[in-house]
């Protein structure tokens, strides 16, 4: 039943906190769209650019740092039952290079390969973060609505 929700509300966010063991059951969709509401909630501008010709990523999401300078990531949603491999983050490492990213996170429901892991030091000198099921989780447990209960896109963010 969860694979078949798409879009994402503020009743959805409470269930997905409670239920994290139906994350990897979520719709590819909602992923990307949980992932977009949980960094935008962090102060993150963020767009879903999944399906966009060219793109070879989901999201956009642009961050200021403590000097006020904007830091532009580019991030890939895999919702998978089986582990993420270097296939995958070779990918998202092109599509950083190709579209000039300065940042690129991967995000699963799943978790990485044993190469994929002993690669982390060469991978974040890249500016690649890895985000796993366990991140998505904590993610959550740390995620905090507006005061009013809503989410913190505006009601006509995908557009």
């Amino acid at each position: 039943m969860i694979s078949a929700v798409k879009s994402i509300s503020e009743e959805y966010m409470i269930w997905i906190r409670i239920h994290t063991d139906a994350l990897p059951k979520a719709a590819w969709e909602a992923l990307e769209k949980i992932t977009v509401e949980i960094l935008s909630g962090k102060g993150m501008r963020v767009a879903l650019t999944g399906r966009s010709r060219g793109q070879n990523g989901d999201v956009i999401a642009i961050e200021k740092n403590k000097a006020g300078r904007e830091i532009k990531y580019l991030i890939e949603c895999k919702r998978f039952g089986e582990k993420v491999g270097m296939e995958i983050v070779n990918n998202v490492i092109g599509a950083e290079t190709f579209h000039d990213i300065e940042r690129v996170m991967l995000v699963t429901t799943s978790t990485f390969t044993r190469d994929v892991i002993n690669s982390t030091p060469r991978l974040a000198e890249l500016r690649l973060e890895l985000k796993d099921g366990i991140d998505i989780v904590e993610w959550l447990n740390n995620y905090n609505f507006h005061e009013d209960l809503g989410l913190w896109l505006e009601p006509d963010w995908e557009e």
